[in-house]
């Protein structure tokens, strides 16, 4: 296939993170009125996990994203092209075109975030410690996708539940919408990954299936619309 361009790094898994299971309603009462960790503007916000997760002395909150975190949700996809050596030159994503793709008329992405108290904020003085990136696709096969794009924690954080926590969140949404699976893509050298997600019902379909990641490039994009005689 001229322009196309094989993705040796990445490896495709298929998650089947409880989606045949009933999963409780999306939508659950939001922080008791009474913890100290309620704030005004909690009345704006839907909690779906408040306050309730804890590991060790640390206590954190499943939400949905709002237009005033992305510019700590592009923060994050910074530190994650600098993980996977990618020249932060080359990130096209900016915080405007989150706020357009996500907030606008037509969304074309959901993201939930994991939040934490004040008074156990992040080395960089941030109260967000990770999120879940992920949007709705078609599968001929199998029906209504959901695709995660992105599955982070920052490093200080993890072990703490905080990854899982999101998982099951998008996985109940992903259940709600009538999806039967969530796909996504892994580098083939976070062995890390593989075990949490394989604990939680992944398969590798590249050693499963023989399946590759391959894209296309904006410049071979371009010059294949520029030759269409449609």
């Amino acid at each position: 296939m001229p322009g196309a361009e094989i993705c040796p790094c990445a490896r495709i898994l298929l998650a089947v993170v409880g989606l045949g299971l009933p999963c409780p309603p999306l939508s659950q009462p939001g922080c008791p009125r009474d913890s100290p960790l309620r704030t005004e503007r909690d009345s704006k916000l839907t909690w779906l996990r408040p306050w309730r997760f804890l590991s060790g002395a640390m206590s954190f909150a499943i939400r949905r994203c709002t237009p005033k975190d992305l510019k700590d949700i592009m923060r994050f996809i910074e530190e994650i092209a600098v993980l996977h050596n990618v020249p932060l030159g080359s990130v096209r994503t900016s915080v405007e075109e989150l706020k357009n793709a996500g907030f606008g008329e037509r969304p074309r992405y959901k993201c939930f975030v994991a939040e934490i108290p004040a008074e156990e904020k992040c080395k960089d003085g941030r109260s967000l410690a990770g999120y879940t990136l992920f949007s709705y696709t078609y599968n001929t096969l199998r029906g209504r996708n959901a695709y995660v794009d992105n599955l982070y924690v920052k490093p200080e954080f993890r072990g703490r539940g905080i990854g899982g926590a999101l998982m099951k969140q998008m996985a109940e949404d992903a259940w709600s919408q009538g999806c039967t699976q969530l796909q996504m893509h892994v580098s083939a050298s976070k062995e890390d990954d593989f075990g949490f997600l394989f604990r939680r019902g992944g398969e590798d379909l590249t050693s499963k299936e023989g399946w590759d990641l391959l894209r296309i490039l904006s410049h071979d994009l371009r010059g294949m619309a520029s030759r269409s005689k449609f």
